[in-house]
């Protein structure tokens, strides 16, 4: 449960975002972007061009944190039966999983049957795209 002084906060700081010019924000801190960016391998993630403060950011890390962000995104990528209305894993991470590294679900590898899949997904798309489907050929 979010803790209610932090839903209290984002409460108000969302009520000042409405107020805020983004541009007077870039204007009150020249290092806006830096202070508000965030970057993985090659993705960026830009909160600067958003509205919020400062503490606003941190108000929504708190919420994070109180809600368990990471630990239910570190169990996710372990294959563990987070999915509480059908007791199962969820394996969005296995279908986005383009590197070598394998996904365990009760003590298996489920990424050899997910390539497999991926990779008659894939034959079928070409064959669509082709006209070997759809045009009576096949």
């Amino acid at each position: 449960m979010i803790g209610l002084n932090t839903w209290a906060q984002l409460s108000e700081d969302a009520e000042r975002a409405k107020k805020v010019s983004i541009s007077r924000l870039f204007d009150e801190d020249e290092e806006r972007f830096s202070k508000m960016s965030l970057t993985l391998d090659d993705l960026l993630l830009d909160l600067s061009k958003l509205s919020w403060s400062h503490a606003a950011r941190d108000h929504l890390l708190a919420m994070a944190r109180d809600r368990h962000v990471e630990t239910r995104r570190d169990a996710m990528m372990t294959g563990a039966a987070i999915n509480e209305t059908e007791r199962r894993s969820v394996l969005h991470v296995a279908l986005r999983n383009r590197s070598d590294r394998p996904i365990i679900l009760d003590g298996r590898d489920v990424m050899p049957a997910v390539a497999e899949t991926h990779a008659h997904v894939c034959d079928f798309a070409e064959k669509i795209r082709s006209g070997v489907i759809g045009n009576g050929k096949g």
